[in-house]
């Protein structure tokens, strides 16, 4: 009776062979040109994922990746360029991509800061300060995304949604 409760891994038979350098573009909104709405198994080269703490969320710690799917669609990604020490203590790794904008690769791991992201990728929809974390939330017609930046000015997530 248990095993119908049991959360099925829609990853579990995705074969880690001839992994592609990821590449995330910050204008197109994808991952290796898979944009959020496609379907996942495109991203199968990834090798299979871990449960996240979501119910559709699955964890690629040795590529520095979250990937959110439903119903076969990637729904949402999320790239870990520092990852949080709960992060790193289950085994999450920096993404070790590129990050590109304007066909350009962009350094976000260096202290960027608010006002150089601002002045490079326009201003955010919505802006936000905690004690801990800046986040930056641009939105388009299709798709949101956001820059989770530390307090030192460092991007530590990218996030894009459906």
């Amino acid at each position: 009776m248990l095993t119908l409760f049991r959360r099925r891994n829609h990853t579990i038979h995705w074969q880690s062979v001839n992994v592609p350098k990821l590449r995330v573009d910050l204008n197109s909104l994808t991952l290796n040109s898979i944009a959020c709405g496609q379907l996942a198994d495109c991203l199968n080269f990834l090798g299979p994922g871990q449960h996240g703490t979501l119910r559709h969320e699955y964890r690629f710690p040795a590529h520095g990746v979250t990937l959110q799917i439903e119903k076969e669609l990637l729904t949402a990604f999320h790239i870990h360029l520092q990852p949080t020490e709960e992060e790193r203590e289950k085994g999450m790794k920096p993404f070790a991509g590129v990050v590109f904008h304007d066909n350009r690769p962009c350094s976000l791991g260096a202290k960027v800061g608010v006002a150089n992201l601002i002045a490079a990728l326009g201003s955010p929809s919505y802006f936000e300060e905690t004690d801990e974390h800046r986040i930056l939330m641009y939105a388009t017609f299709k798709r949101e995304w956001e820059l989770i930046l530390d307090r030192d000015g460092r991007v530590c997530t990218i996030s894009v949604y459906k």
